[in-house]
């Protein structure tokens, strides 16, 4: 009886142990789902960039006012005038240097802001040019001389734009451009002494352009943009109290800067 009963199955045991076992494996796969699921979800969810709020932005970049200068002679004899330049060959290019400040807000999916900056230019361009006289009609040798420089730029932009994903804005940009403008011309005549004529001031006009800005790290974003600016023109007369004639000079002021800055948003 011993033998038998030690060599017969539990039968109930057995269930109740095999029943359990399949509740326990059951419980550790599941946790271990939820665990991936959880994990997987941690590891890529990313919260999509807030536009909203002030930013400043440090920025360089380089200037492109490629406008040639336009001569046009007054008190000159008819048939000299042919023989003359008609202007200055300018090709004003140079970097800048900067910064600027900014307020946007975001909404439904459209960010609308303000941006004020202001940069140091090293634009600037030079012609010279010479006329051999000619003594047969009383031409004397004259050296034309012309230097332009744009000392400095300043913008007020309305911009808008349109986050494109979460973590970077494309917008369009348009307002306001101020700026120095300085240039100045000269002409050698000879024994009779130079004509001399220059402008200093600052331009009022507008500016447009667009651009995108990438949000990298926490607050800190990139940025990159191109704008054109039109200060309008500026003339003036090149005289000497010595002769009758004078050059007078126009020069359109216009160009475009393509610049990148780095942005930090409160």
């Amino acid at each position: 009886m011993e033998q038998l009963w030690q060599g017969k199955p539990n039968m109930k045991f057995d269930g109740l142990r095999a029943f359990a076992m399949a509740g326990i494996m059951g419980l550790m796969s599941v946790n271990a789902q939820a665990a991936d699921l959880s994990l997987g979800q941690y590891q890529t969810y990313t919260a999509p960039f807030n536009w909203t709020g002030w930013h400043a932005d440090f920025i360089a970049g380089y200037a492109i006012d490629n406008k040639d200068v336009d001569y046009l002679y007054s008190g000159v004899p008819t048939n000299v005038i042919p023989l003359l330049p008609t202007g200055a060959d300018l090709n004003g290019n140079g970097s800048s240097i900067g910064g600027a400040l900014g307020y946007d807000g975001q909404f439904s999916g459209v960010v609308i802001g303000i941006e004020g900056d202001f940069s140091w230019m090293n634009v600037e361009g030079q012609d010279r040019s010479v006329v051999e006289g000619d003594p047969a009609i009383g031409l004397p040798t004259l050296n034309f001389k012309t230097d332009y420089q744009l000392d400095w730029l300043s913008t007020v932009r309305g911009r808008v734009g349109v986050p494109v994903n979460k973590n970077l804005l494309i917008y369009g940009t348009g307002g306001l451009a101020f700026g120095k403008v300085s240039t100045d011309t000269s002409v050698n005549v000879g024994n009779l002494g130079t004509l001399k004529g220059s402008s200093s001031d600052t331009k009022t006009g507008w500016t447009a352009g667009g651009g995108a800005e990438l949000a990298v790290a926490g607050n800190f974003t990139l940025k990159a943009e191109a704008l054109y600016f039109d200060l309008g023109d500026v003339s003036y007369s090149a005289v000497n109290r010595l002769t009758t004639g004078s050059v007078n000079t126009q020069k359109d002021l216009n160009g475009v800067v393509v610049r990148g800055g780095v942005g930090y948003h409160f």
